[in-house]
Formats: C-alpha cells, structure tokens, sequence
C-alpha cells in the first residue's frame, strides 16, 4: 500500500486505528490514530514484523485469525484484550480485512463501551438476586403460615395424651412419657425455627443480640442425629 495519495490521506483521516501489513505480516503503513493508540513512532512500526511489534498477540487466537483472513482472504473481527507496551489496557475491536496482497486492520478502542456491558450484567445479577430473595421471602411466609397450624394441632395432641397418660401407673408410662417428650421437644423446636423465620423476612431493624452457641451447636446437632445415627456417627 502506497505511503502516499487519495486513499493513503483518507486513511490517515478515519477516527480508529488502521495498520497496513505485507503477506509476512510486516507492517507497510500505519495511521496517525494508531500511532496515538499505542504512543509510539511511526519509524518503530514501519518494516517491522506485526508479531514482534505485539508479541502477546502473536501467543494469542488472534495471530491464527488474521493468518486465516490473510491465506484464505476473508474478512474477520474480534475483540481483543490489549496490553499496549506502556503497560496501559484496552480492550479493542478488530477487524482484518485483505487487500492489495496483504491484511488491511483497523482497531477501535470499545474499553468503555466493555465496562458498560459489565456494569449492565453485575446490576442484572443484582436485581434478579433481589428478585430471588423476595421470592423466597414470600416462600417463607407462606410456608411459615402452612405449618403454624399443624404444629400447634401436634402440640395439643401431644399435651392431650400427657393428660391420659395421668390416670395410669407410673411404671407404665415412664416410656411413653419419654417419647412424648422427645416429641414435644421436636413441635417446641420447630415452633421457634418458624418464629424465628417470620422475623427474619419481616421488614424492620436488625437487632443484634448476645446467643449461647452451645445452644445454638445443640440444636444443629438434633437435625442431624438421624443421619448421624443411621451412619454410626456419635456427636
């Protein structure tokens, strides 16, 4: 590609990077965009091989596009995540076009434009975690207030037999009795696992209280004791 004419002026006029290379993909023309892109002399790029000039694209997929534009003349475009020499980032849009014997590329920096995208994804996720969390919140209420009522009927049961077992001797009851209290203590637990679920999809403020985690450790352990058990596992 001539260094000079029409077409050379034109390309010294458009508002993207433009370097021309030869089919072994030294560099033949560069315009004065490109050359403020990278912040270095036009001698430093002409005659030179592109490879050496931007060794990391020469270890990327890119080198094996532009190859491929170049052997088998079809146009081609990519964006690309550039570390100028200078130690700058940007990410650029590519495109390789063939002409005249060699690989016409012109590149645009779309940094600002990637960021953006990123700050368009991370407030998506944001939102459908929002949505997420609100869905389970209304899940929690209605699950909270479905089993409110079968809890508070095993409750009563189990206080109704305590009542019937009264009228027996003691020796007959000692283990029933130990049953219903293993189970009451189930119903009593589960009661407050709901009240405390209520509280925590409540609107309101966070208050933050003193907890005995021995308790806390205890009661973890209970939802894990069938398990444990069945596998010979002792807490």
């Amino acid at each position: 590609m001539p260094d000079s004419g029409p077409g050379s002026e034109l390309l010294q006029l458009i508002s993207e990077g433009f370097v021309f290379v030869d089919g072994k993909f030294c560099v033949v023309e560069i315009n004065q965009v490109g050359l403020e892109m990278s912040q270095r002399p036009h001698s430093n790029f002409i005659g030179s091989s592109l490879w050496e000039l931007t060794p990391q694209i020469r270890d990327s997929g890119l080198k094996q596009l532009l190859t491929h534009s170049m052997t088998k003349r079809v146009p081609v475009s990519a964006e690309h995540q550039h570390n100028w020499a200078d130690g700058r980032h940007s990410w650029l849009e590519i495109r390789g076009l063939p002409a005249d014997g060699g690989l016409a590329i012109f590149y645009r920096d779309i940094t600002d434009q990637k960021r953006s995208e990123d700050d368009l994804k991370r407030t998506q996720a944001e939102l459908m975690h929002a949505s997420q969390l609100s869905a389970m919140g209304t899940m929690a209420t209605t699950l909270a207030h479905e089993l409110a009522q079968p809890l508070t009927s095993a409750g009563n049961a189990i206080a109704a037999t305590r009542k019937m077992l009264r009228s027996l001797p003691p020796e007959k009851i000692r283990e029933p009795r130990r049953a219903l209290d293993v189970a009451g203590d189930s119903v009593q637990r589960a009661s407050e696992i709901l009240k405390r679920l209520r509280a925590f999809v409540a609107k309101g403020q966070v208050q933050a209280e003193v907890q005995d985690l021995r308790s806390i450790i205890a009661e973890a352990s209970v939802l894990m004791f069938p398990d444990a058990q069945r596998e010979g596992v002792e807490i």
